[in-house]
């Protein structure tokens, strides 16, 4: 049977850092994408713009948070728990 050494353990984790970073790196650009259309079409800064709440639901998608979360950080928290919550 294969077992992980600490070394693979630590790649791994470093693997699956940069996949969950890119990841929220494209959900995080899109948000921005949107807060910008605010700011232009409101034509104020963005900390004083004020969406409703039908805005403010299509500001961040909840399929591209539960994506992130369920294949990129459980995961790299899965990973970390492996690598520095037990012995190897």
């Amino acid at each position: 049977m294969l077992t992980d050494t600490a070394g693979s353990l630590a790649w791994r984790v470093v693997e699956r850092f940069y996949r969950a970073r890119r990841v929220f790196s494209s959900v995080h650009d899109r948000y921005e994408q949107i807060v910008q259309s605010y700011v232009e079409k409101f034509d104020l800064p963005r900390e004083e713009i004020r969406l409703a709440p039908r805005e403010l639901v299509e500001l961040l998608s909840t399929q591209d948070l539960e994506k992130l979360r369920d294949h990129y950080l459980m995961p790299l928290k899965q990973a970390c728990h492996r690598l520095f919550r037990t012995e190897v």
